[in-house]
């Protein structure tokens, strides 16, 4: 964290927070595949370990790992 890439890597990440569409309003700003998810999925990606995991699952096509099957619905 405290190195010249960790320096660089938060700096990249901000380059990259600037560039989202729609521009994120707060935080946190939930993105999947660089797309915004909608206020629902924040909620429910942000509830728990579990909602994270559920929302993720739903976002992934084609075929899912195998620890989608205990959180996918």
């Amino acid at each position: 964290m405290k190195s010249d890439e960790g320096k660089h890597l938060h700096y990249l990440a901000g380059q990259r927070t600037d560039a989202l569409e729609p521009p994120h309003e707060g935080v946190p700003w939930v993105v999947f595949d660089n797309m915004y998810i909608n206020e629902e999925e924040v909620d429910e990606a942000t509830s728990s370990e579990a909602g994270l995991l559920r929302v993720l699952c739903r976002k992934i096509r084609g075929l899912k790992p195998s620890m989608c099957t205990n959180v996918y619905l």
